[in-house]
């Protein structure tokens, strides 16, 4: 069985989990696929090649949180994004699909991300695990080899399910996630959850399942798309002011100066306009957004009015929004 884990709230992650699964088919015709996802929205079109489709209404955070920022010279400003912890939610999926597969027979399981590469997914024929194993594990990170308490991927892993038992599985609760040290990462709770029920009987997996959709990168612009040729990086941003919470967007690593760039938004048609002057506007881009409405998506329709390619960025909702600011830096 191969199980995938997902969370596919925008086109493109709709398109990954589609052409992954057709991957997958094709691969391995043997192998039944489940889906599991968060996402309430997502379309049958997009998982009807799954055998089975497991959708949780839950997604539950911690009361963690973490947070990164980035400082930007050409703009004076610092590109804070911050995040809650979902840390539980995929050990949760991990756990559920486990016990469903455990109800109906089914005795091992791959689980991987939807958004691993299409063209590696052949190297998972070459997972081994031993017979005195419960599965086979990859590092999460670096600095892992000597560390008793590992940080492990949780998106990439081979389970006995059969031999891990229904007991450990039904163990991971919230309360139990919550209970270790709050500095801890998630992949860090895992290995040590690991270890604490099976050291030295999980074997560590080499192989690598790079992924297409990175969730570390701030909006980076496919080197395939025509928008490449004029920057790489387009951000969605809000002023983090007193008072001023207003919406904008933020361009950096330009290739040639951008005056303007028209956008749709809400099926209309704005033109932004570089408010960076000086020699820097030469470098950077940077446009309040039209208020007073709401922004979901934005669709930049050209630039240096120059028609280009419709390039769409989705996924805005208010999470989003309240995650990803800027505040001015003169340090």
């Amino acid at each position: 069985m191969i199980t995938i884990l997902s969370y596919c709230d925008t086109n493109e992650k709709k398109n990954q989990l589609l052409n992954l699964i057709t991957g997958l088919k094709s691969n391995f015709p043997e192998r039944k696929i489940l889906v599991y996802s968060h996402y309430q929205n997502l379309e049958p079109l997009y998982y009807k090649g799954a055998d089975y489709y497991i959708f949780d209404i839950t997604n539950p955070i911690s009361t963690k949180v973490f947070s990164d920022w980035i400082y930007v010279y050409h703009q004076y400003k610092k590109f804070y994004r911050s995040g809650v912890d979902y840390g539980f939610a995929v050990i949760q999926m991990i756990k559920r699909s486990c016990l469903f597969l455990l109800s109906i027979g089914v005795k091992e399981n791959l689980i991987i991300n939807y958004d691993c590469s299409v063209d590696e997914i052949e190297n998972i024929s070459s997972i081994q695990i031993d017979d005195d194993k419960i599965g086979a594990f990859s590092f999460w990170g670096t600095g892992n080899e000597n560390n008793p308490n590992p940080a492990i991927n949780l998106t990439l892993m081979y389970l006995k399910i059969s031999d891990i038992g229904k007991d450990f599985f039904e163990s991971l609760t919230y309360e139990k996630y919550m209970s270790y040290d709050s500095s801890i990462i998630p992949e860090s709770i895992f290995g040590k959850i690991l270890n604490e029920n099976f050291k030295d009987r999980w074997s560590l997996n080499d192989i690598k399942l790079n992924p297409t959709i990175s969730l570390t990168d701030r909006k980076q612009v496919p080197s395939e798309h025509q928008l490449s040729n004029y920057f790489s990086t387009v951000l969605p941003t809000r002023n983090n002011f007193p008072g001023n919470n207003h919406k904008c967007l933020a361009i950096w690593t330009c290739t040639e100066k951008v005056n303007n760039i028209v956008v749709n938004i809400n099926n209309t048609q704005y033109t932004l306009y570089n408010e960076i002057e000086g020699e820097y506007s030469e470098k950077s881009f940077f446009s309040h957004l039209p208020g007073g409405i709401s922004i979901e998506e934005i669709t930049l329709l050209s630039v240096n009015s120059k028609e280009i390619e419709p390039y769409h960025i989705d996924g805005l909702n208010e999470i989003y929004w309240k995650s990803n600011y800027h505040e001015p830096f003169f340090g």
